[in-house]
């Protein structure tokens, strides 16, 4: 998935690790891997920290939320 490429991508640039991601998340480290593997499973609250966290540019995030929302109508 390419949000969670760009996600990676951000935590390597912000120095963030996967402990990090999931702990701002409220989140286990299973359940973060979990979402990575299956990201239509993540949350809006997870999402805001994942942003907050990373330092996820908006474009990433907008791009996420509406990838193929003509297919799912």
């Amino acid at each position: 998935n390419a949000f969670t490429r760009n996600m990676k991508a951000c935590m390597i640039q912000s120095g963030k690790k996967y402990t990090d991601m999931a702990k701002r998340a409220g989140v286990s480290q299973n359940t973060f891997f979990c979402h990575c593997r299956e990201p239509d499973r993540i949350t809006i609250k997870e999402l805001r920290a994942y942003v907050q966290e990373a330092k996820i540019p908006e474009e990433y995030v907008l791009n996420f939320i509406f990838q193929n929302r003509n297919e799912r109508r």
